[in-house]
């Protein structure tokens, strides 16, 4: 791997607190949020625990990183654009499959119906 192509580690020195920066401001609404999905209930472990289902906070947080590593490695030239593409169309992939339609709470899901 040529390290020529690579920008100055200043540079990258400062994308990375940016991307901390980014990160604390996000994990402080969640946080905020948490807290006050927390106090306003009563039965608030239970409400805190579908907060994160429902959100899918894991889910979005892993999709974010892997969307973060991706751009830095293009950045500097390690991964090439075929690469990039690659890793963006699963990830989009990903998401969209995760996509379904879920029923409310007591109701059966409708059933297909198949024309025989």
């Amino acid at each position: 791997m040529e390290t020529s192509n690579l920008p100055d580690p200043k540079t990258i020195i400062e994308l990375s607190w940016m991307a901390l920066w980014a990160f604390a401001i996000i994990a402080l609404g969640f946080t905020s949020l948490g807290i006050v999905a927390f106090r306003k209930t009563e039965n608030s472990a239970g409400s805190f625990s579908k907060l994160f289902e429902r959100l899918q906070i894991l889910k979005m947080a892993t999709v974010m990183l892997v969307i973060i590593a991706t751009t830095y490695l293009a950045l500097f030239g390690i991964i090439d654009s075929t690469g990039t593409v690659g890793i963006f169309s699963g990830i989009v992939g990903y998401v969209l499959g995760g996509l379904e339609k879920k029923a409310p709470d007591g109701q059966r899901a409708p059933e297909s119906t198949d024309l025989k």
